[in-house]
């Protein structure tokens, strides 16, 4: 729910740029007239996992899509990105993560131990907005509802 770069993994939990094993940061930008439009438009994989499997790491850009690897192996743990698009043609990144019990490490990031509230906290302008929306037996939307507090 807030703008703004965020450590998704950090392993270890508390390393320093020189001894990262693999650190993922994604970041989220308001993308839509709502106050939940908001979507993970870049993503960053680095740390001595990912440059094991590529020098220098990954970067993924929500409007520049690729074809989806799949799940992909990152020391212990697998990871994947995948694009999607809303149907008001909005692109953004999703990120998936397996097999965190693996790592014997702590993991930060607000996947891991880090507090996820900060970023999960409404903005102050959408803070006493309500919405409610309604699906069809098809998951899609048919009605919407919002309230401004």
């Amino acid at each position: 729910m807030q703008e703004g770069k965020h450590t998704l993994l950090q392993i270890p939990r508390e390393a320093g740029v020189a001894n990262t094993l693999l650190h993922v940061q994604a970041s989220a930008e308001h993308d839509g007239g709502a106050c939940a439009d908001m979507y993970f438009k870049t993503l960053n994989i680095t740390g001595e996992w990912a440059d094991e499997r590529q020098k220098g790491g990954f970067a993924y850009i929500s409007d520049s899509p690729e074809k989806v690897s799949g799940w992909q192996t990152f020391g212990s743990i697998d990871m994947k990105v995948a694009w999607g698009h809303t149907k008001s043609g909005t692109t953004y990144l999703n990120f998936y993560v397996k097999h965190l019990k693996r790592v014997d490490h702590d993991i930060g990031g607000i996947l891991g131990l880090d507090d996820y509230r900060p970023a999960a906290k409404a903005a102050a302008d959408c803070a006493d907005t309500v919405i409610l929306l309604a699906t069809d037996d098809n998951n899609r939307e048919v009605s919407e509802a919002t309230a401004d507090m």
